[in-house]
């Protein structure tokens, strides 16, 4: 789960939009008796700290040490647009943000700094393990943060500078990779289509598997895949759903984009074009819980289960997003859990990433 706010705005105070949800999916989790995984959006926390919003960030802190008291995760996420962001509060409780769109990978992010990737990747990867590992000490004395996840999946450009900074401070796991994704805009350079055979490898680089536990981060993805012809009635089917719910469901807490300017016409049709192209024409889909549609999630599940039938042990993810689940989303994760434990039955565990490193045999840092 990304545990994170809104990009361009918070139609509520912070706390409603990220802690209240989240509060909804951790009773949900309780019930079906399955742990997650919550990839917190650190530098968010430190800009509201650094504006003195400090009220905000002590009910994450809060909750974070609430989610590990639970017997659930915490790992690090990271947008680094939110160091350069600028805020304006209103007196409703809603925010609004500002920021360049050449800050929101780390890759982008350290090109406009004057640095490389590398050690930007280093440097907040570094201050993120120590904050959380802090913030969550006071709950786990041996909570260790290990694992992390890319703002927007953009490893990219120089996936090897970027892990090769994370690696050397100190993260074992990477799960920032949606195998077969393939998204280029302003903000993105995603190319996930050329990955190594098996779903959990070593990975230096985008597209290798040869590093070794000396060197590389171990990758555990989000399912996903190209079906080729057999999937593009069902990918289209899923986009379709997924705009008819958007148009009936409520009005979401906030808002993505940071901009008030409506695309063009070109613009909007070059979007479409792009969604066609990469997500349509493949067949291709990821096991996201944006929807109520378990059917969906499940057969998502049995491909990416049947691409790698062969491999010994097999970790992979689900995502979510605390910000936009509603009741039908948790309701559909609890359905989720309960028709993977019926389907595969002893062959499934639900665990953490801090449970990874253990059961894939790694040896601690």
């Amino acid at each position: 789960n990304d545990y994170e706010l809104f990009f361009g705005a918070n139609h509520l105070p912070e706390t409603d939009v990220l802690c209240a949800p989240t509060d909804k999916m951790l009773d949900r989790l309780a019930e079906a008796e399955a742990p997650m995984t919550f990839f917190c959006d650190v530098a968010c926390l430190w800009r509201y700290r650094e504006l003195g919003k400090n009220n905000f960030v002590d009910a994450v802190e809060e909750q974070l040490r609430a989610i590990v008291a639970r017997g659930h995760d915490v790992q690090a996420h990271l947008h680094p647009h939110w160091l350069y962001t600028d805020f304006t509060f209103g007196e409703d409780g809603t925010s609004h943000y500002r920021t360049q769109g050449d800050n929101f990978s780390l890759s982008s992010s350290a090109r406009d700094n004057g640095t490389t990737p590398r050690a930007l990747a280093d440097d907040l990867g570094r201050r993120a393990k120590s904050y959380l590992e802090e913030v969550i000490g006071a709950q786990d004395p041996d909570y260790t943060c290990l694992a992390y996840r890319a703002g927007g999946y953009c490893l990219q450009p120089d996936a090897a500078g970027i892990l090769a900074g994370l690696r050397a401070a100190g993260y074992l796991v990477d799960s920032s990779v949606v195998p077969d994704m393939y998204l280029k805009s302003d903000l993105h350079a995603i190319d996930f289509r050329r990955l190594p055979r098996e779903a959990n490898y070593w990975m230096d680089d985008i597209g290798t598997a040869s590093a070794t536990e000396n060197a590389g981060l171990f990758e555990v993805p989000i399912a996903a895949g190209a079906e080729g012809l057999g999937g593009i009635w069902p990918a289209a089917q899923a986009t379709l759903r997924r705009a008819a719910e958007r148009r009936s469901a409520p009005p979401l807490n906030g808002a993505s984009s940071q901009t008030d300017v409506r695309p063009s016409l070109v613009e909007r049709l070059a979007a479409k074009a792009n969604l066609i192209r990469w997500r349509l024409l493949p067949g291709w889909d990821l096991l996201e819980l944006n929807n109520g549609d378990v059917d969906r999630l499940m057969r998502i599940t049995d491909s990416f289960i049947r691409r790698h039938n062969d491999e010994a042990s097999l970790f992979f993810s689900l995502n979510s997003h605390s910000k936009i689940v509603n009741d039908d989303q948790l309701q559909a994760l609890g359905e989720y859990v309960r028709r993977m434990r019926d389907t595969y039955r002893s062959d499934v565990a639900f665990v953490t990433f801090a449970q990874v490193p253990g059961l894939a045999g790694m040896t601690p840092l």
